[in-house]
């Protein structure tokens, strides 16, 4: 037994927002719309989950698929073709380059220019890497480490004859030591 809708849902149904049938209704044609709306008016009176007000239902989204889908399709093609289009051309151009670049690449190798001869003087080039070394050494502080190594070493130097000079003092025959040893031992 097909429950019969309560008469909520059928003012919302009449009352309501488009359902899908009235989507449809205007892809039907002038001749057949009195068929359409006595079928239409039949299925309002149907329950929301009527068998048959289902099977309607998928009927009109086929319709409606059927009737944008190649429209979209075709749109899609275009936009395909298109695209295509610039990358043939884009294609082509890269091509053309690539030809040249490589047309240039072969009359250097085959002919030299002085321009190329000059930088590969390997005394220049010597010249060159040196100073570059130099440089980047002044600049990675190596030298000015060096320096003050050297101060430290020098200053360690001087602290070293000092201590030495005060101990050979205080431990000769005339030094310190000795007066200590021989006051203590006439005490």
């Amino acid at each position: 037994m097909i429950p019969t809708p309560s008469t909520s849902k059928v003012a919302v149904i009449s009352a309501g927002e488009p359902t899908l049938f009235d989507s449809l209704a205007r892809l039907v044609p002038e001749d057949l719309q009195t068929a359409y709306y006595r079928v239409l008016a039949h299925t309002r009176t149907l329950s929301p989950d009527d068998e048959v007000l289902r099977i309607l239902e998928a009927m009109g989204i086929l319709v409606l698929l059927t009737r944008t889908t190649p429209k979209e399709i075709a749109d899609e093609r275009e936009r395909f073709q298109e695209m295509l289009g610039i990358h043939q051309q884009l294609s082509d151009e890269t091509k053309e380059k690539m030809l040249n670049y490589v047309h240039e690449l072969d009359s250097w190798i085959s002919a030299p220019p002085s321009k190329l001869e000059a930088c590969l003087d390997p005394k220049q080039i010597a010249r060159l890497l040196g100073e570059s070394l130099r440089q980047n050494f002044v600049r990675s502080g190596i030298p000015a480490t060096a320096e003050g190594l050297q101060a430290a070493s020098a200053a360690m130097t001087g602290a070293q004859k000092e201590l030495s000079t005060a101990l050979r003092s205080l431990s000769d025959s005339r030094g310190m030591v000795s007066q200590i040893e021989s006051a203590n031992s006439t005490g």
